[in-house]
């Protein structure tokens, strides 16, 4: 037969603690990038992962926009091709419509930017400057980054 007083000192939890990695969150994640310093690394350090990161993030816009691109262009293709043929049957005037409606909000916000009247603009500015505050903290890794950028363009 069990003691009464040890089923109550196993049913009882042991205390633990949460704990919160960096960048468990999103914006968190962003603010410890940004926050980095590199500083104590050697310039050469500095400058291969500036160099590796550019490289990456290059090479991946190069392969994305290709593909975005060619998915517009396939498409517009196509549509052409079906328009012509008789397959579909394009409404211009609501085309038009439709555009002039999207034109007129894009120049409603683009004066609201140029105004400053724009809290896209603002939060705009200020990733700017984290990312300007960022390289000039850590030039060697934002040159080698650069360099990597344009080299993960060009393969």
């Amino acid at each position: 037969m069990s003691d009464p007083e040890s089923d109550k000192e196993d049913s009882q939890e042991e205390p633990y603690e949460i704990i919160e990695t960096p960048g468990a969150r999103q914006q968190d994640l962003l603010r410890d990038l940004m926050s980095m310093d590199l500083g104590n690394r050697t310039t050469i350090q500095q400058i291969g992962i500036g160099g590796a990161t550019g490289w990456f993030a290059g090479y991946m816009c190069k392969k994305i926009g290709k593909l975005t691109i060619s998915a517009i262009g396939g498409g517009i293709l196509i549509l052409q091709i079906a328009h012509k043929t008789g397959y579909i049957n394009i409404n211009w005037k609501k085309v038009e419509k439709d555009y002039n409606k999207v034109s007129r909000h894009v120049e409603r916000e683009v004066y609201k930017v140029a105004q400053g009247n724009s809290s896209t603009e603002q939060r705009i500015v200020g990733t700017g400057r984290q990312i300007f505050d960022y390289a000039k903290r850590n030039m060697a890794a934002a040159s080698g980054f650069a360099g990597g950028f344009l080299i993960g363009m060009a393969f």
